[in-house]
């Protein structure tokens, strides 16, 4: 396995530590950095429910931390077959996203796959 994805599974993890205990009312979600810049002073950091839950049941975790943090739909998935959140955690800019349309997200997945 490269260092890289080592320490990126690591900081995952962490990372994943601190931002589900920033609230006792919502379940866990799947945290990684997107955007991570020390001398710019930025962080964004990005979740979704992963694979512990159905598409319907991971959409209503994603909502419980949208309602808790007041985050707000964006206009245009970058994604297609998700629906994106957007907002502030704390001071931590953030992006929550679920499956809506499993069969388009997946053949996403299968042709970026394919393009590698």
């Amino acid at each position: 396995m490269k260092v890289l994805t080592r320490l990126d599974i690591a900081l995952g993890n962490e990372l994943g530590k601190i931002m589900n205990a920033l609230s006792s009312k919502c379940r866990p979600l799947t945290w990684s950095v997107d955007e991570l810049d020390w001398l710019a002073g930025r962080l964004r950091v990005s979740a979704f429910p992963g694979s512990d839950y159905s598409d319907d049941e991971g959409l209503t975790v994603v909502n419980e931390w949208v309602d808790a943090f007041g985050l707000v739909v964006t206009q245009g998935s970058t994604c297609p077959g998700v629906i994106e959140y957007v907002g502030v955690i704390g001071d931590i800019p953030v992006k929550l996203w679920g499956v809506v349309d499993r069969d388009v997200f997946e053949r996403l997945e299968v042709t970026h796959g394919q393009e590698r």
